[in-house]
C-alpha cells in the first residue's frame, strides 16, 4: 500500500514507516495497526498562502511585466491579421499575403517568447 500519511492541526506531515519485508504478517492493516511502526515528522512541509487570490487585472499585469514579449508579440500578430482581412476584402491579393505571411511570423515569433519563458 505504501506510506501512510496523516495531516495534523500543526501543519506537520507525519510518514509511517512500512512493515518489515521479513515480518510474518500477511495484511498491512496489521502491518499498520501495530505499535512498531516508527513515525517521522516534517514540520510546514508547505510554504504559507497569501490571505487573498490574485485579481485578474493584478495577474495580468504581472504577466505583462514578466514576460513583455508575448503581449508585443499577440499585438503584432492581431496588426498583421487584420490588416491581411483588410487587404483581401479590398481585393488586393499581393499586401493581402505579404499581410498574411508576415502573421505567421509573428505567431512563430510569439510561440518562441512562449517557450523562452516557460524553459
Amino acid at each position: 500500500m505504501g506510506i501512510a500519511q496523516s495531516l495534523s492541526y500543526s501543519s506537520s506531515i507525519t510518514y509511517a514507516e512500512p512493515a518489515d519485508p521479513n515480518s510474518s504478517s500477511s495484511t498491512t492493516t496489521s502491518a499498520l495497526s501495530s505499535a512498531a511502526i516508527e513515525t517521522n515528522t516534517i514540520s510546514n512541509p508547505m510554504p504559507l498562502m497569501s490571505k487573498r487570490a490574485e485579481s485578474f487585472e493584478e495577474k495580468l499585469y504581472r504577466k505583462c511585466t514578466t514576460q513583455p514579449l508575448v503581449p508585443i508579440g499577440c499585438g503584432v500578430t492581431t496588426y498583421f491579421l487584420v490588416s491581411g482581412i483588410r487587404s483581401f476584402m479590398n481585393r488586393d491579393s499581393a499586401r493581402s499575403q505579404v499581410m498574411m505571411r508576415g502573421r505567421v511570423a509573428a505567431q512563430a515569433c510569439t510561440v518562441l517568447a512562449f517557450c523562452f519563458y516557460a524553459g
